[in-house]
């Protein structure tokens, strides 16, 4: 699988609430193998980019996201996770702006 490389978030995050604002990404800082951007050995799928790069069987709940901006390109990307597999939730979670 494409994400067996990656490091994966697999607990839960309450955010209780809370907002973040202006969170930005700057794909264009990674240092991803693009040549090969298609197979599991390849960085293009290490180097995903989101509050959590990939969720597996966690949980991300109660959390505003207030303007989100991304950069770049090659890199996956996502406002709160680039890859999300397994048992993964997500509830309460807003994005805004």
């Amino acid at each position: 699988a494409i994400t067996s490389g990656l490091r994966n978030f697999e607990g839960t995050f309450d955010g209780n609430g809370h907002s973040i604002a202006n969170f930005y990404q700057n794909t264009w800082e990674m240092f991803g193998d693009y040549n090969d951007g298609y197979s599991a050995n390849s960085n293009y799928y290490k180097d995903a980019m989101g509050l959590f790069g990939y969720v597996k069987g966690g949980t991300i709940k109660n959390l505003t996201v207030d303007n989100f901006e991304s950069d770049g390109e090659f890199t996956p990307t996502g406002v709160i996770a680039a890859y999300a597999d397994g048992d993964a939730n997500f509830e309460s979670i807003a994005i805004t702006n």
